[in-house]
């Protein structure tokens, strides 16, 4: 299965938690991937591998949203949306779906993975 897991407001609310649950899902032979999916800044990356790393995230791939791509919630949440799809991924934990469904109008009913509210 393809795990996309948002860091503001989802891991960063319980890192134990994600912790805990990465490090079962990359298991050997468990055939899980882990995609963590961020907005934040790609010149944050260091910064972010070092959080990561010091939280005990176990990962295959991270993802940050463009340097080019406007920082508001919609282009958010568009970027996001297509990025999980792109990764044809199975579920995805974010914080922020209800704010990018009413405020932000995006539709997620096209979404063919399991969206899980944090």
């Amino acid at each position: 299965m393809k795990w996309c897991i948002d860091i503001d407001g989802v891991i960063t609310a319980n890192p134990d938690f994600f912790k805990w649950l990465t490090y079962h899902l990359k298991k050997k032979m468990n055939n899980n991937e882990v995609h963590i999916i961020t907005s934040r800044n790609p010149e944050r990356q260091e910064e972010t591998i070092n959080e990561l790393r010091n939280w005990g995230i176990s990962y295959d791939a991270l993802h940050f949203m463009p340097k080019q791509l406007t920082r508001d919630n919609r282009t958010q949440g568009r970027w996001k949306k297509d990025t999980v799809q792109g990764l044809n991924a199975d579920l995805w934990f974010d914080n922020d779906f209800k704010w990018y469904e009413k405020e932000c109008g995006i539709d997620f009913s096209d979404l063919k993975c399991e969206r899980i509210l944090i």
